[in-house]
């Protein structure tokens, strides 16, 4: 079995499709609420590194993967702050 060539490349345009469809769906959910701007933020953001990680695998170029990095940071960041709205609103403090 291959694991790398024209199924993995087929493999990440399946899975990169998904990850756009979600995000739309997301986006339609969530946006118009704006307590829920953050997710649409955070998971762009992860779409971001998705898409960076990608075009390094085969541009090879060191600035993708700082970008990647980047937009890593930033989404765990986003997602650490929502995990604390939302914990700081159940217990009530």
């Amino acid at each position: 079995m291959v694991l790398f060539g024209e199924y993995f490349t087929i493999g990440e345009i399946i899975a990169l499709i998904t990850m756009i469809f979600a995000f739309i769906i997301i986006y339609r959910i969530c946006w118009k609420r704006k307590a829920f701007r953050k997710i649409v933020l955070a998971y762009l953001f992860f779409l971001f590194s998705t898409v960076f990680a990608i075009l390094r695998e085969y541009f090879l170029w060191d600035v993708f993967r700082t970008l990647e990095h980047v937009s890593l940071l930033v989404s765990s960041s986003i997602f650490l702050y929502i995990a604390y709205a939302a914990h700081k609103n159940l217990v009530g403090d």
